[in-house]
């Protein structure tokens, strides 16, 4: 009963619709239809993607942080007058790509009118691209790893200036950092 209802209604309505205004009626229908059909294409995929590789990242920049401190702490509570030890660092950057890439060079010589010569190079790099599991991506050559901004080391010795010193030279030579990024005091 309800069915026929709305089947009478829905008649009614395109009996009033003159031939051209149901012409253009089905066309947008059809232009609607393409468009759903399209939609998932049109939206970014690799929206959810990259923010999963963020987090990953993230993640894996923690990961590595903590596996630095805990290594460091572990050292340098072995060096004698040093006691307890705590250790925090901060990374200056993320784990970072770099690309493969090819490079042409292209030279040419001319001779001039007046008879001298000129000569010009020029030089092209390009990334070298290759089929990966999501389409085509850059070659990664190699990754670094993350650069540490600087490092505070709280220990037992930490007041006495000969320990301080050590402690600095050690956590320096370790993490490859220069001493004005290294400060050392007292645990409380």
């Amino acid at each position: 009963m309800e069915r026929e209802k709305w089947m009478g209604r829905l008649a009614g309505l395109t009996g009033k619709l003159n031939k051209k205004k149901r012409t253009d009626l089905v066309v947008l229908l059809g232009v609607c239809g393409v468009l759903l059909l399209a939609l998932p294409e049109l939206l970014p995929q690799n929206q959810q993607k990259s923010t999963q590789t963020m987090a990953q990242s993230q993640t894996d920049n923690s990961t590595y942080e903590l596996q630095l401190e805990e290594r460091l702490t572990s050292l340098l509570s072995q060096m004698e007058g040093v006691g307890r030890v705590q250790v925090m660092l901060t990374l200056e950057t993320g784990e970072t790509s770099v690309y493969a890439q090819t490079e042409r060079t292209t030279a040419s010589s001319n001779k001039t009118t007046e008879g001298q010569q000129t000569s010009q190079e020029s030089f092209e790099n390009d990334y070298v691209i290759v089929d990966g599991s999501d389409g085509e991506q850059a070659l990664v050559n190699r990754t670094e790893l993350p650069q540490i901004r600087g490092v505070v080391i709280l220990c037992d010795g930490g007041e006495d200036a000969s320990i301080s010193r050590r402690v600095t030279e050690a956590a320096s030579v370790l993490l490859g950092v220069s001493t004005n990024r290294i400060c050392v005091n007292q645990l409380s």
